[in-house]
């Protein structure tokens, strides 16, 4: 799919010279001394191998052996964070992490001992040192996810004990209190994955997720490089690193589980490592019941009302299966390629039961509803990637090389059978479906030092996407399944979608911790089609984009740091639209200086920003597609092939304040947007809800907030335990303001405090865990209604079993009971609220079983 101009972050000086590769440190001038001893009798080592590894993905930077006095010393360009492995034959191993303070290039170690090897053992024991499970840095947060931290869980879960990470009211990630928070895994777009970032937070187990980090700078390389042309400050970057083993051998885990909701789990984990060959399957069995309640009134012209009650049941059985396997060539220790090809498939079916009734005004009959569907759907995606590095002897050349392939195909059959008790009208509904993706993504980058600190960068990007959705309906009046049924057009869609990004950047600087610069310009040109066969529905944008960016850095005394950041932009866009063959084709198109601006000031643990740019946000092809999906024919949902850009100008002043596991951040904000793509429902006089989307000809909103997170931990080595504590609260003051007629009156100017909380603490007693947690999060208003205020709680006891390998969990879920409102909506035509029973509270219960066996000495990373 693809991905907007607008996801580009702000860059700091130093960071920009660094996120060109695919580590997110900034790369400078290290030193390491030390001396390697025999553990036992404390004689030094001569000749014992030290080598220093990149901590993202264990390559080489640099190697020596020690002297005969067993000493060392190792120059080197690396991040804050590196690996150091050091080995002697006949004696076991280490690898340590090494963490760089802000200011100190070199560190003196002192003395690292390496314990004999038994020659007893045929079975190696792997004695990898414990990772910390949170790693607080200036510019990074990592949360090291134990393999049976959430047993029975989703990443989902797991994300809900990320430090400084929260939700809003309508589960939208939030990082320190900033929303618009982008999602990798595995350092790539989460849209590789053929799954949006709910579908596939809801759809991971847990025991897959190894790692998650919390940056400042994308990950991914091309959107780095993206991110040197435009200013952007107010982004965080979610990266989701999916567990594998670095040892020769195999792991696997077999995970069973039931609540008192009628939900039944089953997941199996195997991982194996035959390097330079990987493999990693799961899968994840899931049967489900949910219900849903709906209320509506209708206010009707002679001053009546309709009155709809509507209650849905469902149950739906899933099973989803991945697969992945990497390969690796190492043709030298700077050169490597590496292959990925992942592959999924599911089989998912459901039945549904809709009851509605609908309560008419005098002198019109009342209608009783049933409702009753059966669904069955597979589907698969497939994607491979190839990354290729090269490191040069000259240090600061570089190349980088990636290509990602994806695609995605699923089918699906929905039989509906809706029945009105009163008259005894019937009608039968047949929804047959396909939906078709494809994705192709390459980039090139190329950076090279010359003189005096100088470097350049450039960088060539170019993907495509294509989409194929296809949905035929068919429908007869009487309940006999084998009744002909006759094809209906009107709700029928036959929509092929296609898109393609081209774009260059060339980029020239100077790294220079007192006085730097940076000059950057890139080019981008986008387009996007779609049709519909059925609707005859056609829409065209083409877009040309230039952003560019003059920076500096300076640094006026010890631990200090100013940078300064101007990025002019340009953009012509054309949008060509006809919502069916009947009407005339409506061209929009515009010519916007897209201007943006940002100042931070650096001291020590303190943080001050201010910036300002201007928005583009184009509409989805989704928005666009006036099919109408009337699966529930009482409330129906269609695109608006007219909707235009919306253009936002964002001012925003930020202050945080970092040290060590907690922060404190401050933010003033002030958004001025016109044609504001919303959401928007209509009601007719027999109380049909018809959802589609317009665009408002304005909104303000001014914000100002409040947050403060901190991390406790204390290890308790005489119960063999440890206690971990992590909090988090906020506080906004907003107003939002819109007069367009679109808006209720009741939101079109409201104001007040809004606020969210997030605690988290676990105990650990030997093999007994008690894990306690709890959130809240304030309302949030949208252009007809709003979301209500939502709290979740939860208690776990997990006890492990036979050295760890088998683990038990038994859980109550909202403890305290929840709001389970989801939406209420007001206008002069109508009122209406909903809510379903997903947060009402339940006992949950999961039995895991693991295996292992290891070949060979490595590093395992179970640090639970």
């Amino acid at each position: 799919m693809h991905r907007k101009p607008r996801h580009i972050v702000f860059l700091s000086l130093i960071f920009l010279i660094s996120s060109v590769s695919t580590s997110v440190a900034q790369k400078v001038k290290r030193g390491i001394t030390g001396m390697v001893t025999d553990a036992h009798d404390h004689t030094p080592m001569g000749f014992a191998s030290v080598s220093i590894l990149n901590v993202a993905d264990s390559s080489l930077l640099v190697g020596a052996y020690t002297d005969d006095k067993g000493k060392f010393q190792l120059r080197f360009s690396s991040g804050d964070t590196v690996l150091m492995k050091v080995s002697y034959l006949g004696y076991q191993s280490k690898v340590r992490p090494v963490h760089f303070s802000r200011g100190v290039p070199d560190l003196q170690l002192g003395g690292i001992s390496l314990a004999p090897l038994s020659n007893t053992l045929q079975t190696v024991t792997i004695a990898a040192e414990k990772k910390q499970m949170y790693e607080f840095k200036r510019d990074s947060v990592v949360f090291n996810v134990p393999e049976d931290f959430m047993t029975g869980g989703t990443a989902m879960d797991v994300l809900e004990y990320a430090p400084t990470l929260t939700f809003d009211a309508n589960d939208n990630i939030m990082v320190k209190g900033q929303g618009n928070v982008q999602v990798y895994v595995d350092s790539k777009p989460i849209a590789l994955t053929g799954m949006d970032v709910k579908t596939y937070l809801n759809n991971t187990p847990s025991f897959m997720i190894e790692r998650i980090e919390i940056l400042k700078t994308p990950p991914d390389p091309e959107d780095a490089a993206e991110a040197l042309a435009e200013g952007i400050t107010d982004r965080y970057y979610l990266n989701i690193i999916t567990r594998k083993i670095r040892f020769h051998g195999y792991s696997t885990g077999l995970t069973g589980g039931l609540n008192s909701r009628r939900e039944l789990t089953g997941r199996l984990r195997f991982n194996m490592n035959l390097s330079p060959f990987k493999l990693n399957y799961f899968n994840n069995l899931h049967y489900r019941t949910d219900s849903n309640y709906l209320h509506r009134t209708s206010f009707l012209t002679n001053s009546d009302s309709s009155v709809l009650d509507q209650r849905s049941y469902s149950t739906h059985m899933d099973f989803d299966q991945y697969l992945n396997a990497q390969y690796e060539f190492k043709f030298s220790d700077k050169e490597r390629l590496r292959l990925d090809a992942k592959a999924g498939w599911n089989q998912n079916k459901g039945t549904s039961t809709n009851i509605s009734m609908i309560d008419n005004p005098k002198g019109t009959a009342d209608q009783n509803r049933i409702q009753k569907s059966h669904s069955r759907s597979n589907g698969y995606n497939v994607s491979t990637d190839a990354d290729y590095r090269k490191e040069y002897d000259k240090e600061g050349k570089e190349l980088t090389a990636t290509m990602d392939f994806s695609q995605s195909n699923s089918r699906n059959n929905t039989v509906s059978l809706g029945r009105y008790l009163i008259n005894d009208d019937t009608l039968n509904q047949l929804n047959e479906g396909n939906s078709h993706q494809m994705n192709l993504r390459g980039n090139i980058q190329y950076k090279n030092t010359f003189g005096n600190e100088k470097f350049y960068l450039l960088n060539g990007a170019t993907s495509f996407a294509g989409r194929h959705n296809l949905n035929n309906v068919s429908r007869s009046d009487t309940a006999l399944s084998s009744s002909k049924m006759e094809a209906d057009d009107q709700l029928s869609t036959n929509y092929y979608s296609s898109s393609s990004h081209y774009s260059v950047l060339a980029l020239l600087g100077k790294h220079d911790q007192k006085l730097g610069w940076v000059a950057a310009a890139s080019v981008a040109y986008y387009l996007q089609d779609g049709s519909d066969h059925y609707q005859l529905s056609t829409f065209d944008n083409r877009a040309f984009v230039s952003h560019n960016a003059i920076g500096m850095n300076y640094s006026p005394g010890k631990d200090q740091e100013l940078t300064f950041h101007f990025n002019p932009g340009f953009e012509s866009y054309t949008q060509d639209t006809r919502a069916n063959d009947t009407v005339p084709e409506l061209t929009y198109r515009y010519t916007n200086f897209i201007p943006g601006a940002s100042a931070k000031y650096t001291i020590g643990d303190h943080e001050l920003t201010l910036s300002y740019k201007r928005d583009v946000d184009r509409p989805e092809w989704d928005q666009l597609n006036p099919y109408i999906d009337n699966r529930d024919p009482l409330n129906i949902r269609k695109g608006n092939p007219e909707l235009r850009p919306t253009f936002t100008n964002k001012y925003h002043l930020r202050y945080e304040y970092n040290h060590q596991a907690i922060y404190v951040a401050f933010d003033m904000e002030k958004d001025i947007a016109k044609d504001v793509i919303s959401s928007y429902r209509t009601v007719d006089s027999s109380g049909v809800s018809t959802r589609t989307y317009v665009n408002l000809n304005d909104r303000k909103r001014d914000n100002a907030g409040l947050d403060v997170g901190t991390h406790y931990f204390k290890d308790i080595p005489s119960l063999k335990g440890n206690l971990n504590i992590n909090a988090e609260v906020g506080v906004d003051a907003y107003h939002l303001q819109s007069t367009d007629p679109h808006v209720s009156k009741d939101y079109q100017d409201v104001s007040g405090f809004s606020s969210h909380f997030k605690l988290w603490s676990s105990i650990r007693l030997g093999f007994f865990s008690l894990m306690v947690n709890g959130r809240y999060s304030g309302p949030r208003y949208f252009s007809q209604g709003k979301r209500p205020s939502r709290f979740s709680s939860g208690l776990r006891v997990k006890g492990d079993f036979m050295k760890r390998r088998l683990n038990i969990t038994m859980g109550i879920e909202n403890v305290f009971g929840a709001s389970v409102k989801d939406s209420y909506y007001k206008t002069d035509r109508y009122v209406q609220y909903s809510n379903n029973r997903k947060n009402v509270r339940y006992f949950s219960l999961y039995i895991t079983y693991k295996l292992r066996k290891y070949s060979k000495l490595g590093n395992d990373d179970n640090n639970g």
